[in-house]
């Protein structure tokens, strides 16, 4: 399932509009930095990542998906035991 991850959608927190990121350019690329400015978005995207493991976890987000190269969103009962966050809000 993770090997057909492409790209994230996401709304919510300065994603006004559902954007679409690619992640990973080639298939089964295991790394993806993801850098910008202060209030570019960088913690709205992981706490997108939260989104998917708890859609309640987070009221800034509304909405977030992954997606696969032909933007079909990947979609499966075991995906939350397998998403991990570790950014600000896991450490408070």
């Amino acid at each position: 399932m993770f090997e057909k991850l492409s790209q994230i959608r996401i709304k919510g927190g300065p994603f006004t509009n559902p954007t679409y990121m690619q992640l990973f350019s080639k298939p089964r690329e295991h790394l993806c930095l993801i850098y910008g400015r202060n209030g570019s978005g960088k913690t709205t995207i992981s706490r997108g990542f939260s989104y998917i493991k708890n859609p309640n976890s987070f009221t800034t987000i509304q909405n977030c998906s992954l997606l696969d190269n032909s933007g079909n969103e990947i979609i499966s009962p075991n995906l939350p035991n397998r998403v991990f966050v570790f950014n600000e809000d896991y450490i408070r």
